[in-house]
Order: C-alpha cells, then sequence, then structure tokens
C-alpha cells in the first residue's frame, strides 16, 4: 500500500515538476497526464495508482498482474499443465501425459515410506526409495527422502523437472530453455526407448536440467532465508510480501490438475515458513490476504473503504488497460475481460508468458507480441488525447 502512495507522492513532487519545467506553473502541471506502466506486481501497482487516485493518474497500463490476491494458487500449476499441451507453443497431449504420469509414479513410490521416516538409515530398497534417489541423483540419496515428509515434498510437490512456463521464451536457443525444448526431449527419450517408464523419462530430463545432484534439504532451505542476506534480500522481501499481503502460495494438492507431486505441496508448508522466517502466523497470513482483497477490490477493482468520493470513484474505474499472456500461470489472476470486472479493456497475447510483450524488442519477436505492443501504444495514445475524463471502451481490444 505504500508503494501506491509512494507513486502518487512523485508524481507531485518538485522533482517531477523540474523534470517537466513546471516549478512556476501549477496550472500547467496539472495537466501533465501521468500513465503508470509495470507488469508482474508493478503492473498491480499500475492499476491500483489509477485506480484509488484518478485525479493524480491519468491512465494505467498493468501487464500481468495477478489483482485477486489468493491464498491457496492452485491454479498456478494447473495453468503449467494445461501449457504442456498448449500445441502452439511446442507442447502436446502425450508430453503433458508423460509427465503427469512420472510424477504419479514418484508419489505412489513415496506415499509408501510415509509414517517410517526418522533415522535415514535404509540399506534396502525395499520402499523403491533407493532406486528413485539413484534415478534423479538426490543429494545424500534415499535417506535424503526417508530423513522427512518435508523433504520428500520438496522433492516432487514444484515438479521433478523443470517446465518454464512464466518464463517461456519461443525463440531461446539453449537446450530445454522453454516448453517446446522440454517437450521435444521428452518424446525423443521416450522414442528412443519405449520400455521406459515416464518416470525414468523424467529423470532424464532432470539430470539434463540440474548438471548436479538435487537438494531436498527442506531445512537447509528453511536456514537460508532465515536470515537476510545480500544474496537472498530480493526474494525475501518478496516472501515477506506474500505472507504480508497476498499469499500466492504455488500449490499441488490431491484433486487438483497440477502435474506434479499432488498432495506434496499443500498451503500449510507456506503457512509454516511465513510464522518461522517473519514470526507471523497462519490465521494472520489469511486475514492479511482477505484484508488486501478488500482494500483493492480485487479482479473486481471495487475497493471496500475508500475516501474517494463517487465522482473519483467513477473517475477511477476508467482507463485501465489490462494485458496477459495465455501462457503465463498468473493470468488466473488476473482481469481478462472473462474473469473479474468486465468494463476495462483488456487483451490476451497468444503464446505469450508472463508480460513477455515489455521485454526489450527482438528480431524474434512474433506478430502476437508486436501486436500487444501496437495495442497499448494506441490505447495510451487515445487517452493522452481525449478530453473526455469519463471515457470507457470496448470490453476487449481487438
Amino acid at each position: 500500500r505504500q508503494a501506491v502512495k509512494d507513486i502518487v507522492n512523485f508524481v507531485q513532487s518538485r522533482e517531477a515538476k523540474t523534470h517537466f519545467d513546471l516549478d512556476d506553473d501549477a496550472a500547467a502541471a496539472d495537466h501533465v497526464r501521468w500513465i503508470t506502466f509495470g507488469g508482474s506486481y508493478p503492473g498491480m501497482l499500475s492499476a491500483w495508482s489509477r485506480l484509488l487516485h484518478p485525479d493524480v493518474i491519468h491512465g494505467s497500463v498493468s501487464n500481468s498482474s495477478p489483482v485477486q490476491a489468493k491464498l491457496d494458487f492452485q491454479e498456478y500449476h494447473e495453468r503449467v499443465g494445461y501449457d504442456l499441451a498448449y500445441e502452439f507453443i511446442g507442447g502436446s497431449v502425450e508430453c503433458r501425459r508423460i509427465v503427469l504420469e512420472g510424477h504419479a509414479q514418484a508419489v505412489e513410490i513415496l506415499d509408501a515410506v510415509d509414517g517410517i521416516e526418522g533415522d535415514g538409515q535404509g540399506s534396502d530398497d525395499n520402499d523403491g526409495l533407493d532406486t528413485l534417489a539413484t534415478l534423479f541423483n538426490v543429494c545424500g540419496g534415499a535417506d535424503s527422502l526417508r530423513a522427512s515428509r518435508r523433504n520428500r515434498e520438496v522433492f516432487v510437490g514444484d515438479g521433478l523437472i523443470g517446465i518454464p512456463a512464466q518464463s517461456n521464451d519461443p525463440s531461446c536457443e539453449e537446450d530445454l530453455c522453454n516448453i517446446k525444448g522440454v517437450c521435444e526431449a521428452i518424446i525423443k527419450e521416450q522414442m528412443s526407448e519405449p520400455s521406459q517408464s515416464s518416470m525414468e523419462i523424467l529423470a532424464k530430463i532432470s539430470n539434463m536440467q540440474s548438471g548436479g545432484c538435487i537438494n531436498v534439504d527442506y531445512q537447509q532451505y528453511i536456514d537460508y532465508f532465515g536470515t537476510s542476506t545480500v544474496e537472498n534480500s530480493n526474494d525475501r522481501s518478496w516472501l515477506y510480501q506474500t505472507c504480508n499481503e497476498f499469499g500466492f502460495y504455488q500449490t499441488c494438492n490431491v484433486n487438483s490438475e497440477c502435474p506434479y507431486g499432488k498432495g506434496y505441496h499443500d498451503v500449510s508448508r507456506d503457512l509454516e515458513e511465513c510464522q518461522m522466517w517473519y514470526g507471523i502466523s497462519p490465521e494472520d497470513v489469511a486475514k492479511n490476504v482477505r484484508s488486501s482483497l478488500e482494500y483493492y477490490g480485487g479482479w473486481d477493482l471495487t475497493p471496500a473503504n475508500t475516501s474517494l468520493s463517487k465522482q473519483k470513484e467513477i473517475l477511477g474505474q476508467s482507463r485501465i488497460l489490462f494485458v496477459t499472456g495465455d501462457v503465463d500461470p498468473w493470468t488466473e489472476l488476473a482481469v481478462t475481460g472473462k474473469k473479474g470486472n468486465k468494463e476495462h479493456p483488456t487483451f490476451s497475447v497468444k503464446g505469450a508468458s508472463h508480460h513477455f510483450w515489455t521485454h526489450e524488442i527482438e528480431d524474434a519477436d512474433g506478430i502476437e507480441i508486436d501486436t500487444a505492443r501496437s495495442v497499448i501504444y494506441n490505447t495510451v495514445f487515445e487517452w493522452l488525447w481525449s478530453t473526455n475524463d469519463y471515457e470507457t471502451h470496448e470490453s476487449s481490444v481487438a
């Protein structure tokens, strides 16, 4: 909330007026039209700045912005699963099937050892953990998986392999750098040795991606983020925000469409981390998420308590453009025209990941990315030249 106020304070600051040579011309300063622009969290701030301060911010372009705070964000991984079958970006139904089946096979082995953890001294492979740990090159071998339930969750709950849905770049050239590359490698492995299991295929992909052993030590992870350092400061500050404002915990629940180890990442783990790292209780985390929804209004953009006059409240509901990518998992919590407020202009970018169109322009950018940039340019151009403070647009931009 302070970040939105900081934006407003900057716009009204002497430094901003000096930049436009408006120090001695209050009337002219009042006519400078500010457009906020951002992607992801800055995209959220962009939209909220216009929503809550329409007398200061003239319009907003909000890219890939999950304005609907949510505690248990299981839809994130569900979208990753859908992306695996998205042919436009190189996915396939068979690729998705192998990923789901491979994780289910690993979960079957892990489920068998729940309740017998503790000493980490297993000497035989009756439970299958030695084979599993060897396949995936787990640091410390099967003993690391036997040591605790949390270690097993780290291993399988967020994926045995990396699937770059949020960062998917169709033009990248490195091996396995996008969904197309991952799926092509999976299908190639399947065809080269049809008798191997889906889990064995995923193990080969994992070994190609990792370049070393897989660390599943949950306590080491807890210790790393337990104290702020130069290396972890950015991530640690964002983790604090999730506990204090938004949630956004990317779970893999039993009855979800998550492509990973179902039941091996529920929200209790994230809530435990908020308690250990910041002393914020599970009850307070849930309360904080509800408070954010009420304060900003979620994807309906209807703040529960606002000091705005009715006139300014209506004004704040205009001139916010929401742009999303149909590959991006964060789109599940964004305003899209199908979900949330339907009065604002929206544009969906086919085949695009997390605010990919806001990145530096590249020759390899496809027509979908170029079109998104044109939509943004034309919309902002109209806003800047409009004389109607209360103009509205069609709910989607063609």
